[in-house]
């Protein structure tokens, strides 16, 4: 099993950004080409294609804004460890988000506290989610997020740590990173799991 660190699905979100869905099921890896409101996206595409047990069924042509975020989790680590950081069975209803919330859930890996790597979801309660996301950055009051199908694209957008729409967090179970400064001889630990903010701690 590899290291999953959260900073990795967070570099991937960034390059994301600006990505449209698509007209129709054609031109789907261009960020620009074919725009439309009909829900074709590469993100599910590659999904279907490759993993056809990973949902219980094709997604593309629907609402994608969780689609966007399982994508995210294959990509940055392997199916394996997608599964495993977002609780999914095979053949799960996890494009939905409601079903991805309860997932995170049923672990006890549901929170209100924005972390860097987690999943957010949006909506009216816990029983009515309708949009979600991954938490790419946090400050003191407020976090950003990289959303799918928000206006028809990948967008970045700030909410406020009281923003009315927020139901709460998923948190995956991300490895620690350790980077290591040898020219010092110090060790510096990054653990989003424990906190709301990036811990820096010094050793040595």
């Amino acid at each position: 099993m590899s290291k999953c660190y959260a900073e990795t699905i967070v570099s991937l979100a960034r390059q994301e950004v600006g990505y449209v869905e698509k007209a129709t099921n054609s031109n789907l890896d261009s960020k620009t080409a074919n725009a439309g409101k009909m829900n074709y996206t590469k993100y599910a595409a590659y999904i279907d294609t490759n993993y056809p047990n990973f949902y219980n069924g094709k997604k593309n042509g629907y609402e994608w804004c969780d689609v966007y975020v399982d994508y995210l989790f294959i990509r940055a680590y392997d199916l394996e460890d997608a599964m495993r950081l977002t609780n999914q069975p095979t053949k799960s209803s996890g494009a939905g988000c409601l079903y991805s919330y309860n997932y995170y859930k049923a672990k006890g890996w549901t929170g209100k506290i924005p972390k860097l790597g987690a999943q957010v979801f949006f909506g009216s309660s816990e029983k009515s989610i309708s949009h979600t996301g991954i938490v790419i950055a946090v400050e003191s009051n407020r976090f950003l997020i990289s959303e799918g199908n928000k206006n028809n694209r990948v967008e970045e957008n700030w909410y406020a740590n009281n923003y009315a729409q927020l139901v709460g967090f998923g948190y995956p179970p991300y490895d620690e990173q350790t980077v290591t400064f040898t020219s010092k001889t110090r060790v510096i630990t990054v653990n989003p799991k424990e906190t709301n903010q990036i811990v820096i701690q010094i050793k040595g």
